[in-house]
């Protein structure tokens, strides 16, 4: 298990962002919503879920669209200290 804050340090991104992905449900943590001064501990797949959530978002997807993306991250192996590789395809709209 790895705690909230070290993890959102690893990551570059603020606690207080991860914890609003949590209390809007983007994020499901077992440990979350217990009040103030809890300590978060993350399990290691809640862990790559903000991993994977963090870096789609700074990749520049809405955090709606990264989250749709993460249980395909998951089941094709991403974990925690992976980096999620983006390919954007452009071309005509499909018809």
């Amino acid at each position: 298990m790895s705690n909230l804050v070290d993890v959102c340090d690893d990551l570059g991104i603020s606690y207080r962002q991860a914890d609003y992905w949590i209390r809007k449900g983007y994020l499901q943590v077992r440990t979350a919503g217990r009040g103030s001064g809890t300590r978060v501990d993350l399990s290691w797949s809640e862990e790559a879920a903000l991993t994977a959530i963090a870096q789609l978002v700074k990749a520049g997807l809405t955090v709606e669209a990264a989250v749709g993306r993460v249980p395909d991250l998951l089941e094709r192996g991403f974990g925690p200290g992976w980096t999620a590789d983006l390919r954007v395809e452009i071309g005509p709209p499909p018809p």
